[in-house]
Order: C-alpha cells, then structure tokens, then sequence
C-alpha cells in the first residue's frame, strides 16, 4: 500500500523531485572524477537547487493568488513597449554597419521583453489583443530584422531548400536530386505565394512559413495554458517566453521544414486536449488526418517527434486516470497505432526514407565533427564564451523543471500532467543526442522542447512571484527580473544572433552574404565552366553552397578552399580560387588560417603562381598556379 502510495498520484512529483536530486548529484560527482566541465557543472547545479526548492516549499506553491497583489500597471508597460519599440526601429535605420545591427538595439530590445513581461501579468482580459499584437512585433523584429539587413538569405539549410523551392517555381515539379523530393510540403507552400505574389524566395519564406511559426506558436500556446489552467496570465506569459527562445528565433530567421512541423504538432496537441470527445469523434479525425498527413510529408525528424508525443500523451493519460479514478480526456490508442503504420507505410513506400535520410544527417554531422579544420585551431576560447551561447538554453530548460513537478502534482489535472511528461520527454531527447554529439539532431530537437517547456517555465515564474507575496514589487522584480535575463542570453547568444558578436568574439560566425559577396559570386557562377575551389559552406558544403543550389553546379566540380587555408598549400588543381575576405579574417580569428599565409594573401598566391583575375571589397578570385604550389 506504501509503494502503491509513493508512485501514485499523492507523491509522484516528490518522486520525480528526487529523481532529478539523484541524477543531478550523480553527474555533479562524475563530472568532479572525469569530466571537470563547468558547463556541466553550471546546468546540474541550477537542476540540483530546483529539484531541492521544489522539495522543500512544493507543497505550498499554487497558482491561484490574490488578485489584487498585482495592481493595474498595464497602460505603462505598454506606453514603455511601444515607445523602445520605435527607438528600436530608428537605431536600426541609422545603423553605422550596413550589416550589423548596434550593441544598442539589443539593449532596447530586451528592455521590451522586460515590459511585456509587465504587461502579461498585469492585463485584464479585454488586454489580450493588444498583449498579442505587442508578442508579435517583438518575434518579427527579432527574427526578421536579421533578415532586412542583408541582401540573401541566412544560415547553411536555407540556401538547400531555396535551391529546391526555385526550380519547383521555374519548372513546376519536384526536382528527383533532392533528399526533400519525398516531403515537399515545406518548399510547395513557399513555392505557392511565390507564384501567386512574385516575390522571391526570401520574402515568400518570410510571408509564410516564418510568419506561421509566429502566429501559429504564440497563439496555440496561449490556448493551450489558458485551457488547462484557466489563466491568462500565465498563457501570455508562456506566449512571450516562446518567442525569447534562442533556437525559436534562429528559425524564424531560418525557416526550415523541421521548424515549420511544430506548427501542426502544437495544433494536433490542443485539438487532442480539448476536441476529442464522444460526440465529436469522427469530425475530430477528419480534422486530424490532414494535419498529420502534412507532418509525414513535412519532415522525417517531426514525423518521429510526433510519433512519440502522441504514444507518451496516451500512456501519460492511461496512468493519470488510473491513479485519479477520473477522465477528463476521451483517448484512443488507434491514433497513435493508425498514425505510426501510415508514417512506416508511407517511408517503406518512399524506398526506406527513413534510414536514408537519417544517414544523409548523419553525414552533414561528421562533416562538422570530423573536419580536421575544426581541431586545428590553436586560439584558446574563454571559459565564459564557452558558456554564454549555452546559458538561456540551460536556464529556460533547468528552471522549467519546477513548473513541470507543479504540473504533475495532484493540484494539475490529467491534461496538465500529460503536458508535463511530454515536456520532460522531450527535454530527455536533445539531451540523449547532446551526450552521443550529434549536434544538428540536438538542435532540432531542442525547438520543440523549447516550445512546450514554455507552459512549465511560465508557471515557474508565476509560482516563485507570487509565492507569499503581499505586494506586486517582488512579484515584478521577479518575473521582469527572469525575462530580463533570459532575453539577454537569447538575443545575444551566437544561435539567436549571427550578426553582432559583442560577447563571443572567438565562437561567433557570420552566417550571411554581402551585396559584394553575392555579386562575385554570380560573377563565377555565371562565367566558371570548370572547377571551383571555395571555402566549405560558400562552395563546398551540399546543403549551403551556392553554386550547386542557384548556379546548379555537379558536387564533383567544388573543392574545400579550407584545407589549403589551413595548411597554407595552395595545389594546382585547375579550379577557381574564390577567396572571401571576411572568412579569411574569421579563419584568422579563430586560429584556423596558417601561419604561412602573411596579412596579404595575393602575395602569398602571386608567389605561388596564381593570377587574380577578379576583385571587389569582399572577394577575390585566382587561377594558374605551379604543380608544387
């Protein structure tokens, strides 16, 4: 009865409270044995106090407060909002670097964060729509004032899926040389409002997947919590820490196919939350068959994502209701059972699309990992820079952890627990590939985590800010205090900004063209009918190079520029040598460049034997050279 009383639903949060003591205990003693990492030290300490605070005042946390704790300071968040938000926009305008955004921008822009943190949890209900309209701004200047500022696109996938998308426009069917030729979803819908506005690539990407996983993420996360906790407060609240989140901004500058899929995933949840019942069954799946048909043809990532949040939702439920005696949800295991055959079904059909793709990812992976290049740098990186792209992933995820014991305790009901062990199984996942590097399964995983540990996070704070407070100021000081914080980390961190590196001088890496760059390069695309030789993702990289994807160049006709940069061996291969001026200045900074290579490198190529034979600002190209060279 004691054991049946312990893994029940009375002490089941105390259980996972311990579990997470242990584990954070065990690596904290393996890490001083073996690792003496400080990164793992940094994220098992924030785990280890969580799990003991939970422990020690779970009991007495609720989320039902005094209401008039906090008082009606609404209309001066907003003023204050939109007031920086208008300085935000003219700093950006008046900008000294063509393709930089200020140091000040970002102080602006999480100075806005902060006060739409004031705004959440103080608004009355008539002040959702304005709260919604202030959420969105803030997400599209975030994401999307990366993309004004350069003249292409940003990133390394962006340039694959362009390439696709483009001659699905120009030719009006499924290119076949294409890992993607099996779920086109994502490229067909950009593809559309190309057609249908003429625009470009970039703008039709902005206008509809990007702008989507806007709209789609805040407003489904907004339902979700307000349904299951019946406060809008915290709903905003989880709306806002969605969109703060520093990988839920890099692919909001960088659609993907993988970020596009949470869009359907987050909807199906809600329609299983709240639409699944007797008297709606059949419509119900009408509804749901499409949007998981579009998850299939989307992305094979998002398909097994999918997969294992509609077995974990089941599994939750059946456990919670066995405990409780109650059913608040009317469940199913033929959806999963249905969903998982067709998934199988349709990659069987598709000739194993699974294991190829996963072996196609695989393979970008080690391109990283295993690059010689990437182990030859002789610059020492500071421990801070090591950390500080880490500390908002860590924070948002470690402090989650106690909105999720909340949610799981007896106070939740049956759909709040389900939603914290999906939460907690997919902070599992990019931690289990974190582990085995995998780095590109991490990351993609890590958008969906972010994207449901929103709901626990928002508790979280909530819980902490109005635990036995007596006036608004500590409950402000709090949850202000934490987004204050987080958005710093975000905005600033080398994943949710590739343009001004103020804080990670060494690890940061432009991931974006200039006009000059872009010029030269259509100068040799255009003109090249032999072999070019360019640095890895200008040229080289599959998924990136821009003259396999707009030029339509064979792989076999690009060479890695970096090796040679690298050993300062320039080899006569009878291929163009593009040299872009910026990556030799990132190689030097990073300790990648030779020391062989002087200050000016068309000396060093002159002596060589090569001939420039194009310039500007930005880049420069070579042929010639001797066999010896």
């Amino acid at each position: 009865m004691k054991i049946r009383r312990f893994f029940g639903l009375e002490m089941i949060d105390k259980v996972m409270a311990f579990i997470g003591l242990f584990i954070a205990i065990l690596m904290i003693i393996l890490n001083i044995l073996i690792y003496n990492s400080f990164i793992t030290y940094f994220i098992f300490s924030i785990i280890f106090i969580v799990c003991s605070l939970y422990l020690l005042i779970g009991e007495r946390l609720n989320i039902k407060f005094d209401k008039k704790i906090l008082r009606r300071n609404f209309t001066i968040f907003s003023i204050s909002f939109f007031i920086l938000y208008i300085g935000s926009l003219l700093v950006l305008y008046s900008r000294p670097d063509t393709y930089e955004r200020p140091t000040v921008y970002f102080i602006f822009i999480i100075l806005m964060s902060g006060f739409l943190a004031g705004s959440c949890i103080s608004a009355k209900q008539r002040d959702i729509p304005l709260i919604f309209l202030q959420l969105f701004l803030l997400a599209l200047n975030l994401g999307w004032s990366h993309l004004m500022i350069v003249p292409g696109l940003i990133g390394i996938d962006p340039w694959y899926h362009y390439g696709m998308t483009s001659r699905i426009v120009e030719n009006f069917f499924i290119p076949e040389n294409y890992h993607y030729k099996d779920k086109p979803a994502f490229h067909l819908i950009i593809a559309i409002v190309s057609i249908l506005s003429t625009l470009s690539y970039k703008f039709a990407a902005m206008l509809s997947v990007s702008l989507g996983q806007i709209l789609c993420n805040t407003m489904v996360i907004f339902v979700v919590a307000n349904y299951l906790f019946k406060n809008h407060k915290i709903a905003l609240l989880a709306a806002l820490l969605v969109i703060l989140g520093d990988t839920h901004i890099r692919w909001s500058y960088m659609p993907i196919p993988n970020a596009f899929g949470g869009i359907f995933v987050l909807i199906i949840i809600y329609i299983l939350f709240t639409k699944y019942n007797p008297f709606s069954r059949l419509s119900t799946i009408i509804l749901l068959v499409p949007l998981l048909s579009i998850i299939i043809l989307t992305h094979t990532l998002v398909s097994a994502v999918m997969a294992i949040i509609l077995f974990v939702y089941y599994v939750s439920l059946c456990y919670r209701e066995l405990i409780s005696g109650k059913t608040e949800v009317i469940k199913t295991l033929l959806i999963p059972c249905f969903y998982i055959l067709a998934m199988y079904g349709y990659w069987m059909y598709k000739k194993n699309t699974f294991s190829t793709f996963l072996i196609f990812f695989n393979e970008l992976d080690l391109a990283f990992i295993s690059n010689p290049i990437m182990l030859s740098s002789t610059v020492i990186i500071p421990q801070y820079e090591r950390l500080f792209p880490l500390i908002g992933n860590y924070l948002f995820f470690s402090l989650a952890i106690l909105g999720i014991l909340y949610m799981a305790s007896i106070k939740g009901s049956n759909k709040s627990f389900s939603l914290a062990i999906l939460s907690l199984t997919l902070i599992l996942i990019p931690f289990i590939f974190s582990i085995s590097e995998k780095m590109i399964f991490q990351e993609r995983f890590e958008y969906f985590a972010f994207i449901f540990l929103s709901i626990p996070l928002a508790i979280t704070l909530f819980l902490l800010g109005t635990y036995k407070a007596k006036n608004s100021i500590r409950t402000y000081a709090i949850v202000i205090g934490f987004v204050l914080l987080l958005s710093f980390f975000s905005v600033m961190s080398i994943t949710g900004c590739v343009d001004n590196h103020y804080f990670a001088p060494v690890t940061g890496s432009k991931m974006y063209y200039t006009q000059s760059e872009l010029t030269g390069s259509d100068f040799f695309g255009r003109n090249t009918e032999g072999n070019i030789a360019s640095d890895f993702h200008h040229g080289y990289n599959p998924s990136s190079s821009l003259f396999i994807h707009i030029y339509g160049f064979e792989q076999r006709n690009m060479n890695n520029l970096d090796l040679s940069l690298n050993s300062g061996n320039f080899p006569y291969d009878e291929s163009i040598k593009i040299i872009r001026h910026d990556h030799i200045r990132e190689f030097k900074r990073k300790g990648y460049l030779s020391p062989i290579i002087p200050d000016d490198l068309t000396i060093h190529l002159s002596n060589l034997g090569f001939n420039k034979i194009y310039g500007n600002n930005e880049i420069s190209g070579y042929t010639g050279g001797t066999l010896n060279g």
